[in-house]
C-alpha cells in the first residue's frame, strides 16, 4: 500500500547469510571445495515517502562485508551496494486491499569488477519494473510482486 501523504517508513535489517555450495548454470547444487564458506554480513535501510496519496518514492541500500577462503588466503571485500530508487503508484486501492505499478532505478555503486577483493555489487546501471499487489487485514498482510529487472552492460538480466 502506499505510503500516506507526507508521512515516512524506514526499515532497517541486519542479516547474516553463509553458505558451502553454489548452484551451476543447469541449477544443480554443487560445493564450493576450497572456497567455503561464502559469508555475507549487510546491514540495510529500506525507505518510502508519500509523494501523494497514491505515489510513494522509495529507495533501499546496503552495506555488506564479505568474506571467503580461497587456496591464494582470505578474499574479502565490502562496501556500499548499489542505491536503488523508484516509485510505487496504486492503481486499485480498497479498504483491504491495493494493486500497484513501481518502477525502480538502480544506481551502481562504482566498485568495478576487476577491483581487488570481493565484489559488492555490480557497478552497473539498471532499471526494475513490475506490479504490487497486497491484503491488509488487523492481525497482518499478504503482499506479493511480480517485476522485469534489466542491466546495462551486464550480461544477465
Amino acid at each position: 500500500m502506499p505510503e500516506t501523504k507526507g508521512q515516512w517508513f524506514l526499515a532497517p535489517q541486519v542479516s547474516y547469510y553463509s553458505t558451502s555450495r553454489y548452484w551451476d548454470i543447469n541449477g544443480v547444487g554443487r560445493p564450493l571445495e576450497n572456497y567455503a564458506p561464502f559469508i555475507k554480513r549487510e546491514v540495510s535501510l529500506y525507505g518510502e515517502y508519500g509523494l501523494t496519496s497514491n505515489t510513494t518514492l522509495t529507495f533501499n541500500t546496503a552495506y555488506d562485508v564479505l568474506t571467503q577462503p580461497s587456496p591464494a588466503g582470505q578474499l574479502q571485500g565490502s562496501g556500499f551496494t548499489q542505491l536503488d530508487i523508484g516509485l510505487i503508484h496504486a492503481l486499485l486501492r480498497h479498504q483491504h486491499y491495493v494493486l500497484s505499478l513501481y518502477g525502480w532505478a538502480l544506481l551502481p555503486n562504482g566498485r568495478a569488477p576487476d577491483s581487488q577483493g570481493l565484489l559488492v555489487g555490480y557497478d552497473r546501471a539498471g532499471l526494475e519494473g513490475g506490479v504490487l499487489a497486497g491484503a491488509y487485514y488487523d492481525s497482518g498482510y499478504v503482499d506479493a510482486g511480480v517485476g522485469y529487472r534489466w542491466y546495462f552492460g551486464y550480461p544477465s538480466n
